[in-house]
């Protein structure tokens, strides 16, 4: 029995370490390199004067042949460049996330994963609220944030998304020389904020519908480590705590 549980504990960690990597990627492509918007520049300057608030999202991703790979629901802040990504995989429909391994990921509390990433850092924050634990990530292919930032416009056709008339623009972001082409549906009725942003790289399309916004700043703690959590130097050393505190033995009953 004690070695069956051991066996269920490693295959959890494994998959989590999947699940992590694949996650980070399945938010949606950067810079054309399958890097997350958690750690993409760009995808914060589309948001025009809105350089705090938060929101919730339904994103949709989908492959090269239009195909819908993952979808559910998010949660997005950005205060001043610092951006705040929340998730439940439990949450999350994908061919790619088997039932038995999200069974796995609920039994460990593992379901749940915030992602943190700050403008001037080359690490963003990896946390497991379930866990209580947090890991830091070096950000792939970072950007000195003192490059300047060129943002081009360009003005559409006129469209309604849920509910709300949008002018449709096409916003290129050039930063470090390169550049990345987004699509933007800014409401008039929200004083141009984007309810609908898409981008993509050469094999995946991504889809953000935003509702519930709040235009003003979020709490700034939720862009630190959070308080009296395990913090971790990767997630490599998180998933092996992790694994060590399943194998011990617990202490007898007094």
């Amino acid at each position: 029995m004690k070695f069956r549980h051991l066996f269920s504990s490693l295959a959890g960690v494994t998959f989590l370490a999947l699940v992590t990597s694949a996650a980070a990627q399945f938010a949606g492509p950067g810079r054309g390199s399958g890097t997350s918007p958690a750690a993409n520049p760009a995808l914060a300057k589309v948001f025009g004067q809105h350089t705090s608030f938060s929101a919730n999202a339904q994103m949709k991703v989908m492959d090269a042949s239009g195909k819908e790979t993952m979808s559910g629901p998010i949660t997005y802040k950005l205060l001043e460049g610092n951006t705040y990504w929340s998730m439940d995989m439990s949450q999350m429909k994908s061919d790619q996330l088997p039932p038995q391994a999200l069974a796995g990921m609920k039994q460990m509390g593992m379901t749940e994963m915030v992602m943190v990433s700050k403008s001037d850092a080359k690490t963003m924050l990896l946390i497991y609220p379930g866990l209580s634990a947090y890991a830091e990530v070096p950000v792939p292919n970072e950007i000195p944030s003192k490059e300047k930032t060129d943002i081009k416009v360009e003005a559409l056709e006129e469209e309604t998304v849920s509910g709300h008339k949008c002018q449709k623009n096409k916003v290129t972001v050039t930063h470090a020389g390169k550049s990345q082409l987004f699509y933007t549906w800014a409401a008039k009725d929200l004083k141009d904020f984007p309810v609908r942003v898409e981008f993509s790289d050469a094999n995946t399309k991504v889809q953000m519908d935003y509702t519930d916004i709040k235009l003003e700043k979020p709490d700034a703690k939720l862009f630190a480590p959070p308080t009296g959590f395990t913090r971790y130097p990767n997630l490599q050393a998180m998933m092996q705590g992790e694994m060590m505190k399943r194998m011990g033995t617990p202490p007898a009953p007094k």
